[in-house]
């Protein structure tokens, strides 16, 4: 998975992590707050990564995360528009 030290000052880029990884951060997120909309979920999977701030890059890689765990079926959204795990 991603990195989860807040203070860690040896952060890796967005970019430079996987989708698995960021799917998986997604995934953790959610188990750990259960479902949640849009907007607080993305807050909250950029916490889980270790990133105690956000910023563009970041909020793509965990929408990219949330796109590709949709795909695969592990993150889907109920009928609240909230999103949950899937499986």
């Amino acid at each position: 998975m991603a990195q989860r030290d807040v203070d860690s000052s040896d952060k890796r880029s967005a970019d430079e992590i996987c989708q698995q990884e960021l799917k998986n951060a997604v995934c953790i997120t959610l188990k750990e707050k259960g479902a949640q909309e849009k907007g607080s979920l993305m807050k909250n999977v950029i916490r889980t990564m270790g990133y105690a701030r956000s910023s563009t890059s970041l909020v793509e890689a965990a929408e990219k995360g949330m796109k590709y765990g949709r795909k695969t079926g592990e993150i889907v959204q109920d009928e609240e528009k909230r999103f949950r795990l899937g499986n």
